[in-house]
């Protein structure tokens, strides 16, 4: 029978892809080879991940005993999966806008920019998550409660910098609503924006099923 601790592996190695994606929106420069390198790197985590469901369900079927129940851990597993996927499609839809920006569809160059700050918010609640995953194998889960806090009140200022792009980009849309080329360009930015929304509501479902997880099985 192979030991508890290759069933945690799984989670040790989907905290390393969250944290690497983490470091991949931390060093990136929103430029258009920016943005592809950022998407491209972001999709090769989610593609290893992807490799690993498999191989984790199957384990978790063969294993008599696991260190809790086989849906819980899958479940946490699967929240950090889902992180890695919608960040991926946030990534890929990143690199759409500057796309667009710099063929000279958007108003001016360098609006992905403007991105920056909430992008990085996301990066570090992957972080914040993938310790917590990594961490999840201890027997003592108090400090994992706190950490859970923290990446709570991360997501809260992202949602927070989310709804002032919301409004600012609205804003700006009604006063080009006029000019066509102008207006697309506001059109495909809070495309991104509600992209980024899918990965906070994604996020925060994360968290709260890990806290359910965590007080079940404490």
């Amino acid at each position: 029978m192979k030991k508890k601790t290759d069933i945690w592996q799984s989670f040790t190695d989907m905290g390393d892809y969250l944290k690497g994606a983490a470091g991949e929106i931390s060093k990136a420069t929103l430029t258009r080879k920016g943005c592809c390198e950022l998407s491209q790197r972001i999709e090769a985590l989610r593609q290893k991940a992807q490799e690993d469901r498999f191989s984790l369900s199957t384990r978790l079927r063969r294993e008599f005993i696991t260190p809790m129940e086989r849906e819980d851990m899958y479940a946490l597993w699967e929240g950090g999966f889902r992180l890695l996927e919608e960040l991926a499609q946030t990534a890929a839809l990143l690199y759409f806008c500057q796309n667009q920006t710099e063929k000279g569809v958007a108003e001016e160059k360098g609006d992905s920019s403007d991105f920056k700050e909430l992008l990085e918010s996301m990066g570090e609640c992957c972080e914040l998550y993938g310790g917590i995953l990594q961490r999840m194998r201890e027997s003592e889960r108090d400090s994992l409660w706190q950490q859970l806090s923290v990446a709570g009140r991360q997501l809260a200022q992202g949602r927070q910098m989310y709804w002032q792009q919301v409004m600012r980009k609205t804003e700006l849309a009604k006063r080009k609503a006029g000019e066509s080329s102008k207006f697309w360009s506001y059109t495909i930015q809070m495309q991104l924006l509600h992209q980024m929304q899918a990965w906070m509501f994604c996020c925060g479902n994360t968290i709260g099923l890990t806290k359910l997880i965590l007080l079940k099985n404490t």
